[in-house]
């Protein structure tokens, strides 16, 4: 009797302290899913920040518009747009919106991989110089082009939306594809 009235508080005190270490368990990742969750938003304002200061083009003719950083330049003629970093920058964004008046690498299908995909909602077809079988062409790290196939009001059949990052250039790709990323079609 003597050793169960002993073996009983030892019990106890045991069953509390597993308790409380799965109460503390509980509250630890209840703090570290806090934390993930605040780092979630930091991580997605500082991505909304980044464009935050970034101007927005708009073309009412071409029914489409996207973003760019506000110190970069924009030019455009009758069918072509190009936003640079510089004025003297090889580094090009480009939108053919009606001949892209060259040969496109869509003119190399059965060279290159090209993609199917959606582009701001339009079917399209894409090469991405990143997935090619030999890699980028030399001098160019980085190299994207999007011809759409569901063509939006006022887009003729050699469209040609694309990027260049030239080595020479200190110009982050990342930017090129938040350009990317932003253009939307209004019609």
């Amino acid at each position: 009797m003597k050793k169960l009235l002993f073996a009983l508080p030892v019990v106890l005190l045991l069953a509390a302290g597993c308790n409380s270490n799965q109460q503390a368990g509980q509250q630890n990742q209840s703090a570290n899913t806090q934390t993930q969750q605040q780092t979630n938003r930091q991580d997605q304002q500082s991505g909304s920040n980044q464009t935050a200061n970034w101007r927005i083009y708009s073309n009412a003719k071409y029914n489409f518009e996207l973003s760019y950083p506000s110190n970069w330049n924009i030019t455009e003629n009758e069918s072509y747009i190009t936003i640079k970093p510089t004025a003297k920058s090889e580094s090009n964004f480009s939108i053919a919106t009606v001949n892209i008046g060259r040969e496109s690498v869509f003119d190399l299908a059965a060279k290159v991989k090209i993609q199917d995909t959606v582009f701001g909602g339009k079917k399209a077809k894409m090469y991405d110089c990143q997935q090619q079988v030999n890699g980028c062409p030399s001098g160019i790290p980085a190299s994207v082009a999007i011809h759409l196939t569901d063509l939006p009001a006022g887009w003729g059949q050699w469209n040609e939306i694309d990027y260049e990052v030239y080595k020479n250039d200190s110009v982050n790709a990342a930017d090129f594809d938040q350009i990317l990323n932003s253009t939307k079609f209004t019609k």
